[in-house]
């Protein structure tokens, strides 16, 4: 009887530590997103949905690179196939309103619009254990890149 006390203490302690030493459903991944002529998109995002409608992102930093994460950025996605796009955009120029509110702001929009939507089917891959985890992407310019739209 104590003998099987021991195993069955063994074995929980054995399931724990396979749960806490990266048992989990999750992968990490990386990449680049470039132009066509091999310059880095340095602004904006890379945006990940799951087949059940998750939506997973990864921040672009300076040199086009991205890490997306479930819970932060580079902590890793869950493995699935995903639709992906990419939201190269700034967003950064406020416009005033009336008694001093922001009612208004400009977007420059940096990537074609093929690859802003995850339903244009551009951008798919999947997502496998011990698969490939570097997944680079490679986007064409928006045709007018001084394109500025105005949002509410």
């Amino acid at each position: 009887m104590l003998n099987q006390s021991k195993v069955f203490v063994f074995s929980v302690i054995f399931l724990l530590f396979l749960m806490l030493t990266g048992c989990s459903n999750r992968v990490k991944i990386s990449g680049t997103v470039t132009y066509d002529d091999g310059e880095p998109l340095t602004r904006g995002s890379v945006c990940f949905r799951a087949e059940n409608g998750t939506t997973y992102q990864g921040y672009l930093n300076k040199s086009g690179y991205y890490a997306p994460g479930e819970l932060k950025d580079g902590d890793g996605i869950p493995v699935g196939t995903y639709k992906v796009w990419v939201a190269g955009t700034d967003e950064s120029l406020e416009i005033p309103g009336k008694n001093g509110s922001v009612s208004q702001f400009q977007i420059i929009v940096h990537v074609d619009p093929q690859y802003t939507s995850p339903d244009t089917g551009k951008l798919n891959f999947e997502v496998k254990r011990g698969g490939n985890k570097t997944f680079d992407f490679n986007v064409e310019r928006f045709k007018e890149t001084a394109q500025k739209k105005k949002m509410k």
